[in-house]
């Protein structure tokens, strides 16, 4: 008899994102688009097991680590909370397209015996594979805080902003590739992500003290 299980725990992983900003300003509001390279990470265990009549026991374990490339495209509305001084935090809302560069999966194999009473371990090897067909472009809604320090004609901005997929980024009628036969196939999976950075903005105008807002 064959049983299959997976689990989610450690499916946060650090990733990476760089980018560009265009930025236009109006009383207080800001129309922000931000394009950036990004890369997301995201680890899982899952198991097939196979139980003979007499009792014996033989379990695959995969641990996997899914890398995905993409290019953003996140349009953010801003709205400063303090419109005056040199440190002016505001607030954004907005939403964002992905459009999938590349993608890799990695899978770490492990074997367990049973049969002799004692759990007897063996490495089944390590296959990285290019999985971008199994991967839709998705689009997804942002939110988050940030602070604007002025000095000199210099902004330097701190964000910290949460995304999160509306639409899956897996499709659902993928071509199986040479892991499925191994009991590793994806699930329909929504992307949430913490993302923190720290931009430097060179404005067409002055920001300091000759600076007036339209």
């Amino acid at each position: 008899m064959f049983k299959s299980s997976s689990t989610k725990e450690n499916v946060c992983s650090p990733g990476g994102h760089m980018g560009l900003e265009m930025n236009f300003y109006h009383r207080g509001f800001s129309a922000s688009f931000q394009p950036a390279f990004k890369r997301s990470r995201y680890k899982y265990e899952s198991a097939l097991e196979w139980t003979g009549e007499t009792g014996n026991r033989f379990e695959t374990r995969y641990d996997v680590e899914q890398r995905l490339d993409v290019i953003e495209l996140p349009l953010m509305i801003k709205y400063d909370v303090i419109r005056s001084g040199k440190i002016r935090p505001f607030v954004m809302v907005g939403g964002f397209h992905s459009i999938i560069t590349s993608a890799q999966k990695e899978v770490a194999i492990t074997q367990v015996d049973y049969s002799s009473g004692t759990p007897l371990r063996s490495s089944g090897g390590t296959s990285t594979i290019g999985v971008k067909d199994a991967f839709n472009n998705f689009s997804g809604v942002a939110g988050g805080v940030g602070v604007n320090l002025d000095y000199w004609n210099i902004r330097t901005v701190f964000e910290v902003n949460y995304k999160r997929s509306l639409t899956s980024a897996t499709k659902a009628n993928v071509r199986q590739n040479e892991l499925a036969s191994l009991g590793e196939t994806n699930d329909e999976v929504h992307l949430r992500d913490i993302n923190i950075s720290l931009s430097f903005v060179f404005p067409f105008r002055f920001i300091d003290q000759q600076f007036k807002a339209y």
